[in-house]
């Protein structure tokens, strides 16, 4: 027992920095880039750093922007990123696993009509009835440069 007790910090620790996304109190947080309220949940962003730190943001083009110019931080200290899927509001998924849809039909937080989906089927499925471009996370990078 004695032994667990002296372990108890060490996973206090490990459970701090977690590299996971942290959920967000919608209409309470800031955006890390604009500062603007994050109220919609189907656009919500973030990315975690190694240390554990969540940056948050209220839509994907925000977190994009600020990564593309950033000068707070490395890309080598991002551990992931992480958008939120269109059709299954707060649930968080890694950038590398979601495909983007930029059409007018979609109203996100900051005028970019961009939205993230993890399964491509349900982005190219709205593509046919809104148009618009599908993009994959690297593009999308490229596109907001």
């Amino acid at each position: 027992m004695r032994k667990l007790l002296k372990l108890l910090p060490l996973l206090l620790l490990l459970a701090a920095c977690s590299t996971e996304p942290q959920d967000i109190d919608y209409g309470a947080e800031n955006c890390y880039f604009c500062t603007m309220s994050i109220s919609d949940d189907r656009f919500a962003s973030e990315l975690v750093l190694t240390t554990g730190k969540a940056q948050k943001y209220c839509s994907i083009e925000c977190m994009v922007r600020d990564v593309n110019r950033s000068e707070s931080f490395k890309a080598e200290d991002v551990d992931n990123y992480y958008v939120i899927d269109m059709t299954k509001p707060k649930i968080f998924i890694p950038v590398a696993d979601a495909t983007f849809l930029v059409s007018e039909k979609i109203q996100s937080p900051m005028g970019a009509n961009l939205a993230a989906f993890k399964e491509k089927s349900n982005a190219v499925e709205l593509q046919k009835d809104w148009d618009g471009v599908i993009y994959n996370w690297d593009e999308l990078m490229t596109k907001f440069n």
